[in-house]
């Protein structure tokens, strides 16, 4: 898997919009301790977490270290009501351009998060999302979070919890033709999905998705997800 990490990608979806648009709107959803918020650097950017996990020392050391913080806007709330309450402000600061979702690893609740980001996703906008690409069963098990996976003893447990995300993009390419959809095979597989016409559509049901086993993707997970080098992702930037 490559060295390339989700804020680089991040930063060079922004970075390319941002020739085109003075004012790049960066939205991202499930940021903690602001690890990949801190390093970013957009015009705006909107920070959605239920429970924000940021030291004031560690804020004060980003905000010095990258003058693009001081455009941060913190929203405690999950994304559900994020979209939820913020459709009027989302609307009068002209929409979204790039999204990064990195929030609760259910597969559910990525399609939601998908759905209300292309709502508001501006024509040329991106939307990327963090652990596409499991690379164990343990790492794929369902749960609320990495602690509640842990407290069942998985085995072979790493300390690396992706959830099954990957359903998220597989449901995706079977239904939306409209959606340019991959999975960049780095930094624990990052999702991109695009608005244009789909390169292979995949035909799953939502029952089948739902029953679908670790064991299907592994064995054919670089149809599954699309998965492609992370070279690749010039081809999905304008």
């Amino acid at each position: 898997m490559s060295e390339v990490k989700r804020y680089d990608l991040i930063q060079k979806a922004i970075d390319q919009i941002g020739k085109k648009k003075k004012n790049v709107n960066y939205l991202e959803i499930g940021v903690q301790t602001g690890f990949c918020l801190f390093k970013i650097k957009a015009a705006k950017k909107l920070a959605v977490d239920p429970e924000f996990k940021i030291k004031l020392t560690k804020r004060i050391k980003a905000y010095i270290k990258n003058l693009y913080n001081f455009n941060n806007i913190f929203f405690e709330l999950t994304s559900d009501d994020f979209f939820e309450q913020k459709k009027s402000f989302i609307s009068e600061i002209g929409g979204l351009d790039v999204v990064f979702i990195d929030g609760l690893h259910l597969y559910e609740q990525v399609l939601k998060d998908i759905e209300n980001s292309l709502y508001h996703l501006n024509d040329g906008g991106i939307i990327l999302l963090h652990d596409c690409n499991p690379l164990s069963e343990t790492a794929a098990l369902r749960g609320m979070s990495s602690e509640e996976v842990l407290a069942t003893n998985p085995p072979n447990w790493l300390g690396i919890w992706n959830g099954d995300v990957y359903k998220a993009i597989i449901k995706m390419r079977s239904e939306r033709s409209d959606l340019k959809i991959a999975v960049l095979d780095c930094d624990h597989g990052i999702g991109i999905i695009k608005k244009g016409k789909a390169e292979i559509q995949l035909a799953y049901t939502e029952e089948e998705i739902k029953a679908m086993k670790y064991s299907e993707l592994d064995k054919e997970r670089t149809h599954l997800l699309n998965l492609k080098s992370p070279s690749a992702f010039n081809d999905y930037l304008d």
